[in-house]
């Protein structure tokens, strides 16, 4: 399980680009290790930041902690509580674009997250909740059961291939994502890691009333 944020950003628009500089034109190591000079400073800003927060909310001391943050817009920071990282890749294919990515994982305790703690240190910074189960999902098995139940709570979408599908409800803004390999619960705008969770049970609420009411329970 994790929670996850992903945003594409125009080089030219990182903060610390500059007039005089130039946008990369391909994907090197150079080019990588000057997209990490750019980020660098606001990385070891927010990392020296989140340090200081996490060992108040969580009582940890200073050996308790790992911060790592390389040339190349790489940073992670680790306790035995969870795994927080951060980092700006460029697009292989448009690599006038670069991604900024966020992942928490290893998450020792679900109760962290519902800790008013937990948003002091990270605050709405994420859009996805993920579950990976370590099996493979019949997705063409649970679209063909979802459009057999005809319930009007429940707004379903899907590729041609039938490779992914996606969940709605009226009551809420987020969805539910579901392939082969994993299930996300998606937000639309950076969110709270305790409002992804809570809309993850409510999903899972409204499902088991729906699939009830179809007496497939």
């Amino acid at each position: 399980m994790s929670l996850n944020f992903r945003e594409e950003i125009e080089v030219r628009k990182l903060k610390n680009f500059q007039k005089s500089h130039r946008i990369p034109f391909d994907v090197s190591e150079s080019s990588a290790r000057f997209i990490g000079s750019l980020v660098r400073n606001d990385l070891e800003d927010k990392f020296a930041e989140m340090h200081k927060k996490i060992r108040s909310a969580f009582g940890l001391r200073r050996k308790e902690i790992e911060v790592h943050i390389d040339e190349f817009g790489f940073a992670a920071l680790e306790t035995k509580k969870m795994r927080y990282v951060e980092k700006y890749e460029q697009n292989p294919k448009s690599p006038e674009l670069v991604a900024n990515e966020k992942c928490l994982d290893e998450i020792d305790d679900l109760n962290i997250v519902t800790n008013s703690d937990f948003d002091s240190v990270f605050g709405p910074a994420f859009t996805s909740l993920d579950f990976d189960f370590g099996i493979t999902l019949d997705v063409e098995q649970l679209i063909d059961a979802f459009e057999d139940l005809d319930d009007n709570r429940l707004k379903l979408d899907y590729n041609l291939n039938a490779t992914e599908c996606a969940l709605s409800v009226a009551s809420g803004k987020e969805k539910l994502l579901i392939t082969d390999s994993r299930i996300q619960v998606i937000s639309w705008l950076p969110t709270s890691g305790l409002r992804l969770f809570n809309e993850a049970a409510n999903f899972q609420i409204i499902l088991a009333e729906v699939f009830r009411d179809a007496d497939m329970m």
